[in-house]
Formats: C-alpha cells, structure tokens, sequence
C-alpha cells in the first residue's frame, strides 16, 4: 500500500493509500481516524474518483461524526477517571 495522496482540508488531515485496485481514504483529526475504502466494483477506479468523493457536505458530515467521537471519547476517559479516583484514593 503506498500514499498517492495527501491534503487538508477544515483540519482535518486526509490520506489516500492504493493497492492493487483498492483504494483506502483516512481522514484524521484531533488524535482520531476514519478510514474508508473501496475497490473498483464501486467505480472508484482512480484517485479522480476517490477525490470526487469529498465535497462540502461529505467534510461536514465526517466533522460531525469526528465530534460525536471526541464526546464519546471524553466521556468514556471521565468515566474511567471518577472510577480510579473512587479506587485509589490519594494518600499524603
């Protein structure tokens, strides 16, 4: 697999990797990752096709789905905190 492409855009940083006829786009943002991929019985057979594919809407909705991430994340590493500060109380 190797990088054929990479770019920016809203922050949010976005590699397209090929192999074969396969082709795998992750977008990153924020220490997180979504990763799609398609081969070419989705007509996407070349990176035009693959950059066809993100539009306005389509960085909208993967900056939506990055903050139900981020919140999930952050409620799950509070979660985990309250837990530990329960458990193991601090001794002086």
């Amino acid at each position: 697999m190797r990088i054929i492409k990479e770019l920016t855009l809203e922050d949010i940083h976005i590699s397209i990797f090929k192999m074969e006829q396969k082709f795998t786009m992750k977008l990153e943002w924020n220490r997180m990752e979504q990763v799609f991929k398609f081969d070419s019985r989705e007509r996407i057979e070349d990176l035009d096709h693959v950059l066809a594919l993100i539009d306005k809407s389509f960085i909208q909705k993967i900056k939506g789905t990055f903050q139900f991430m981020q919140d999930n994340r952050n409620e799950r590493l509070e979660a985990v905190q309250s837990l530990e500060d329960e458990e193991f109380p601090e001794i002086i």
